[in-house]
């Protein structure tokens, strides 16, 4: 059933009323002019932020960008916006009272020294970003629009822009990226002004790149590839408006925190339960091959020794011919009702790409005897569906200078093949868990993470991360073989066991809190038979997610992203003109779930013309998020599937690292930090 807009609203006006509460901005004390206005901004800088700014660069009379070291092991540069007020002879006054301080990068892993400011276009910067990075910032100038936002997005957007830059436009936002064959010379190469833009110049005074223009068209164009950042859709309204509270100066994360968990736990308390929705009648499927798990998730063999990073297919799927769908799963509840743990098969599912809809099986049953909520699990079968991910254009914030698209990849020839999407894990805030995206590390990994990887062969596999002894951000030590990974807090189920390292914070309370709270949750992983699995509740705590997991046969499990308008998953369906249009439902669409239209950023070059998709949430009451979410750009990370080609397999999920918990009293000292 889906949820009631008044029930809706009303759980979430504690935070909405700390949202409109909070929107005040403090005035800065002024600052005592000097004779030198680069040291008055150090001193501005220093004042306001505690970190210390190397070099100061003046990009026009009331603007500064200084070098600023936040990071005092690596002594890494980052670049912050200094909006100042000049008195008519040039001295330094003090901050801007309307504009405020704005990191324009927030790299730890890469250093960005003084920018060269562009001559021929006020307000224009560019500086180095990493090896291969050259970035540009244009200062005076709006970011490009939301491509396909509603007007409530657009004001959402507007605002966030405000609070971050100072300015409702924001700032545009360039980066540009060597191709492959040209990286190696850039080395020592530096950046050097030109009559139109900006030139990079190898160490021996070989030209590498040349950006030209309003637009910076690259030359030659083999030099690699760039583009401006263009907005992404907000989240939906309440975290929206949680993030907005949380960057205000004299909230921040920690209280948030508190503000989150007393919200939960009062509306848990006095909130009315949400009913189950009723699902069709139970199709009952085929006996299980004889390798399969019982159906009592009791007795199936566990997977072998896992092998060491290196020699990833060492210990091979736990259950190769398993059958398709699994057996269903025991309900956890005596009272349970028949169609509970019993698997449906998307067979001929009209949300899918055609024969895709056999490689997904759904179901739902409750782990609560005091809650009517279900956890809803989806299936699929990783020989017939590979799984990828997407960075977030903004989340998770990279440390690296590589930033997300925050869509899936507009390629004609895998875009008929896309069949579902899905949310990613934390913020970055949260924990600052790993993550890269075909090659390119955002984040580096960290040691006892719980992890999914794709592979170079387009296997998914999972594990958690193996210690290392180089302290360094940038030696993450990741395996040639890995193409992607995504990581997110420790295991919530490994090896059958439910938490094994006994982590106690899982995202919903203040540091100190047993986290029991009951919000959205949500979850991946793969069961004994070698399937892969996504977990979905509307309300439920941590622990009986996990026991949701393991009802399911669940071998290793990790908890993904939380609370309303972050998590939720999709079935998509994504065809070239007339696909979709001359496929109708013969019926109308039920708008609470499903949802038909033209796919923006689609390929313009392909000679299909436009094109169409139609989305269908997992489940009708999967409320609270943004739908259809996967199909435009989006800030957050994700995972998305694809459906392998015809006559090609990869395998079941299976192992990568060693999962063996270390003991609890090392963990905990790790545990505090997130």
């Amino acid at each position: 059933m889906t949820a009631r807009p008044g029930n809706y609203l009303r759980s979430r006006l504690p935070l909405l009323a700390v949202a409109v509460a909070g929107a005040t901005l403090a005035r800065r004390p002024p600052a005592t002019p000097g004779d030198d206005p680069r040291a008055d901004v150090r001193a501005l800088v220093a004042r306001e932020t505690g970190f210390t700014a190397d070099e100061v660069v003046f990009v026009s009379d009331a603007t500064a960008v200084a070098a600023v070291v936040r990071d005092g092991e690596s002594r890494n540069h980052d670049l912050l916006r200094v909006p100042l007020r000049r008195a008519p002879n040039g001295t330094v006054l003090g901050l801007s009272r309307v504009e405020p301080l704005a990191w324009i990068t927030r790299t730890d892993a890469v250093d960005e020294t003084a920018p060269l400011v562009d001559a021929t276009h006020p307000g224009r910067i560019f500086f180095r970003s990493g090896p291969t990075g050259i970035e540009s910032r244009d200062l005076f100038a709006a970011a490009p629009p939301i491509a396909d936002g509603t007007a409530e997005e657009r004001v959402r957007g507007a605002i966030t822009r405000v609070q971050e830059t100072g300015r409702f436009g924001g700032i545009a936002s360039y980066r540009f990226d060597l191709s492959p064959e040209s990286a190696p010379k850039a080395d020592e190469a530096v950046l050097v002004a030109t009559a139109d833009g900006v030139a990079l110049k190898a160490a021996g005074g070989a030209l590498l790149v040349t950006l030209r223009g309003d637009t910076l068209a690259v030359e030659p164009p083999s030099a690699g590839s760039g583009q401006w950042d263009e907005a992404a859709h907000p989240p939906e309204l309440v975290p929206w408006a949680v993030d907005r509270v949380r960057g205000l100066s004299f909230v921040g994360d920690e209280k948030m925190q508190w503000i989150k968990a007393v919200a939960y736990t009062a509306w848990a308390t006095i909130g009315p339960g949400e009913a189950p929705e009723p699902l069709p009648a139970p199709v009952i499927p085929a006996p299980a091959a004889s390798n399969a798990a019982p159906s009592n998730g009791s007795a199936a063999p566990k997977p072998a020794t896992p092998p060491t990073a290196g020699d990833p297919k060492a210990n091979g799927p736990a259950s190769p011919a398993a059958a398709f769908p699994p057996p269903p799963v025991l309900p956890p509840l005596a009272d349970a009702t028949p169609e509970e743990g019993v698997f449906q098969s998307l067979k001929d599912d009209p949300f899918l790409a055609a024969g895709a809809g056999s490689a997904f099986a759904t179901t739902s049953f409750r782990v609560d005897k005091n809650r009517p909520v279900r956890v809803w699990i989806a299936v699929w079968d990783p020989r017939k569906i590979e799984l990828r991910m997407v960075a977030g254009t903004v989340e998770p914030q990279s440390t690296t200078g590589i930033r997300g698209t925050g869509e899936i990849p507009r390629d004609p020839k895998q875009l008929p093949r896309v069949v579902a999407a899905f949310n990613g894990g934390f913020q970055a805030l949260h924990g600052g868990y790993g993550m890269q995206v075909d090659g390119q590390l955002l984040l580096a990994p960290k040691a006892y993470a719980a992890t999914v990887l794709t592979l170079k062969d387009g296997a998914t596999a999972y594990g958690t991360w193996p210690a290392t002894t180089d302290p360094s951000p940038v030696a993450a030590g990741v395996p040639s073989v890995v193409t992607s990974f995504r990581q997110n807090m420790t295991p919530l189920v490994d090896g059958g066991v439910l938490d094994p390292w006994g982590r106690t914070w899982w995202g919903g309370t203040p540091p100190g809190w047993t986290d029991t709270i009951h919000t959205v949750r949500s979850a991946i992983g793969f069961t004994r038979e070698g399937f892969a699995i996504y977990a979905y509740s509307l309300d439920i705590s941590p622990q009986a997610l996990g026991e949701a997991l393991l009802a399911a046969r669940c071998d290793y499990g990790i908890h993904l992203d939380m609370n309303g308008g972050q998590a939720g998953f999709e079935f998509l369906r994504i065809a070239a003109q007339g696909g979709i249009t001359q496929a109708p439902l013969g019926r109308p669409l039920e708008k609470t779930w499903e949802a038909e239209g033209p796919l923006t950023h689609a390929p313009a070059d392909d000679g299909t013309g436009t094109w169409e998709f139609r989305a269908r949430r997992l489940f009708r009451g999967m409320a609270h998020m943004s739908f259809p979410r996967y199909v435009r750009r989006d800030g957050r990370d994700f995972f998305y599937l694809v459906a392998r080609p015809e006559g090609t397999t990869g395998g079941s999920a299976f192992r990568y690292f060693g999962t063996k918990p270390i003991p609890r009293e090392q963990w905990l000292p790790i545990q505090t930090k997130r």
